[in-house]
């Protein structure tokens, strides 16, 4: 375990750490109606832990993989050889090596020999050579050279003799070598952490466990995030950081109550609840006198204090706007406008929309943009109109949103209440 916690290290720690507790808030707080900032932090915790996968990757990267006792035995299979062919030149004949696992009459023909008989045959060959004397030589004559112009003459290297082997020749050369691999090893181990073939692999597995895991916490903690935000989109509630995104397709994930029973809205809640409406690409019409007189548009695209694509808010009754209740219908149901009403025109206004509602709906019209009527006029919906209204609303996908205690006994069961 400690070994596997070296290999990890705190990169790959913080990493597995991080993303595990992205997770974790995420299904905690699934189900929680504030999510939105314990979502925020599982979000930020799922990058920390991509972010530090990265940097685990980029150590086990620089990981090596130690082949010490690979080499060094290559090296010593290199320098026995370079033994067999020494002694082999010497003693003139092939020499083959009998090992343990080797059948019995392999080789046939050939000198079979273990390492130390062939040591011992080598000895003997140098021993026999220095004192037999030519058997054609009497003591004390000297040698004739050998005839090297007659047929079968002995090549001119064998008349020279035995030639005298440069003393550590072989073992400079396999001891030069070994100093350049020791140099090699040294310089990989300066280069990064030598790991042995099984705890090199080990890493690399656990690494890649890491990092996959860890991206696929990422995806899920993001597609949480906007399958969430998706989900609340058309709720009564604003979601949180609400972008123009309004039409059919969000609308086929998204539940959206058509009746929404408002109770104790003041002043500030209308205004921001409207803006909201606006930042989510929809429309409304606003019956009543909370909203600012002076405001000429409401931008759909705002971060802090910049904002961008407005849309314009006309005041019903003054000079320039058309005092049409048709015109008035299709400046929200087009997403073109958004309208205010004062309350004194209020219930003849509605009156009047209604009836253009229950043409549309009479031949299947449906808004795109879910338009929202508001009611917070002084004088409350008269029972009839409002029964009718809803069901209108519904049919034609306007969304129907009564502030205060206005709602009649049979639509109080069928709203929404908001909160």
């Amino acid at each position: 375990m400690n070994e596997t916690f070296h290999l990890f290290g705190n990169t790959g720690l913080c990493s597995a750490a991080c993303w595990l507790a992205a997770a974790g808030i995420c299904l905690i707080f699934l189900r929680c109606r504030r999510r939105e900032f314990a979502f925020s932090v599982a979000l930020a915790a799922a990058c920390a832990g991509w972010v530090f996968a990265e940097k685990h990757a980029a150590r086990v990267g620089a990981f090596r993989l130690d082949q010490t006792d690979v080499i060094h035995a290559a090296i010593e299979a290199q320098q026995q050889q370079a033994v067999i062919e020494e002694q082999a030149r010497q003693t003139g004949r092939p020499i083959v090596l009998r090992f343990a696992e080797d059948a019995a009459g392999e080789a046939q023909g050939e000198t079979i020999m273990t390492l130390s008989e062939l040591a011992l045959r080598a000895e003997e060959a140098e021993g026999d050579e220095e004192a037999t004397p030519p058997p054609n030589a009497a003591e004390g004559e000297a040698i004739p050279p050998a005839d090297t112009t007659a047929s079968g003459a002995e090549p001119a290297y064998r008349a020279e003799g035995k030639q005298a082997r440069e003393a550590g020749k072989v073992d400079e050369r396999i001891r030069k070598m070994g100093e350049e691999v020791t140099e090699a090893v040294e310089n990989e181990h300066a280069a990064g952490i030598m790991l042995k073939l099984p705890q090199y692999e080990l890493a690399k597995r656990l690494n890649r466990i890491n990092h996959l895991l860890a991206d696929l916490v990422l995806l899920g903690v993001v597609a949480v995030i906007v399958g969430d935000y998706l989900w609340r989109f058309n709720r009564p509630l604003d979601p949180y950081y609400p972008l123009p995104l309004a039409g059919p397709w969000i609308d086929a994930v998204s539940p959206s109550p058509m009746l929404v029973d408002w109770r104790g809205a003041h002043d500030r809640a209308i205004r921001r609840f409207l803006e909201r409406v606006v930042r989510k690409g929809q429309s409304f019409v606003y019956f009543g006198d909370r909203m600012a007189g002076d405001l000429p548009r409401i931008r759909r695209l705002r971060f802090t204090f910049f904002g961008a694509w407005p849309l314009p808010l006309l005041h019903w009754g003054r000079d320039g706007v058309p005092s049409d209740p048709e015109f008035l219908l299709d400046a929200v149901w087009f997403n073109r406008y958004a309208v205010v009403v004062p309350s004194a025109p209020a219930v003849n206004v509605l009156r009047e929309t209604l009836a253009r509602l229950e043409e549309r709906a009479a031949s299947r019209g449906v808004a795109s943009k879910l338009p929202h009527l508001v009611w917070d006029a002084d004088e409350a919906i008269p029972p009839n109109v409002l029964d009718q209204l809803a069901d209108v609303c519904a049919e034609t996908g306007i969304r129907l949103v009564v502030s205060g205690d206005l709602m009649t006994a049979k639509l109080k069961a069928m709203a929404v209440r908001a909160r």
